[in-house]
């Protein structure tokens, strides 16, 4: 008997991107609503890659602070790296982001929201994790 276990971790990390037009997500359980729509739109990075968007729908961050922040209209790009907030749209919709030693806050109409932190030249969300961790074993007899 050959036993093999294979472990599966999602990371449910999020990053604010001040170049992204829109808010974008990798991960699928990730999506509280979510509408399928493979009508051919493409992203376009940074680095000259592209990754292909498969659906839109809406994603709540628990964020560290006990509040929460719910993202609208954003994008499923399995292929991308990293989910991402759009810093253009939160700002288009009253939130202020400023950024100071290597942490950003994030606060509306002047009341606190979140904040979170640099990490490797970019600035990660302090959200609440709801690791996803799976655990597959499979038993194969000889």
């Amino acid at each position: 008997m050959v036993s093999e276990i294979f472990c599966v971790q999602t990371d449910d990390s999020w990053w604010i991107d001040s170049g992204a037009s829109r808010h974008v997500c990798k991960d699928l359980c990730l999506f509280k609503t979510f509408k399928e729509d493979d009508n051919g739109e493409v992203l376009y990075m940074e680095n000259d890659s592209m990754a292909k968007v498969l659906g839109v729908g809406q994603v709540e961050l628990l964020l560290s602070s006990g509040k929460s922040l719910v993202l609208k209209d954003v994008l499923y790009a399995p292929k991308l790296i990293r989910n991402l907030v759009s810093g253009v749209i939160l700002n288009r919709l009253g939130f202020k982001l400023v950024f100071e030693s290597d942490k950003f806050i994030l606060s509306e109409g002047g009341v606190f929201v979140g904040l979170g932190y640099l990490c490797n030249n970019v600035f990660k969300v302090s959200v609440i994790n709801d690791v996803k961790d799976s655990v597959y074993v499979v038993n194969r007899d000889s």
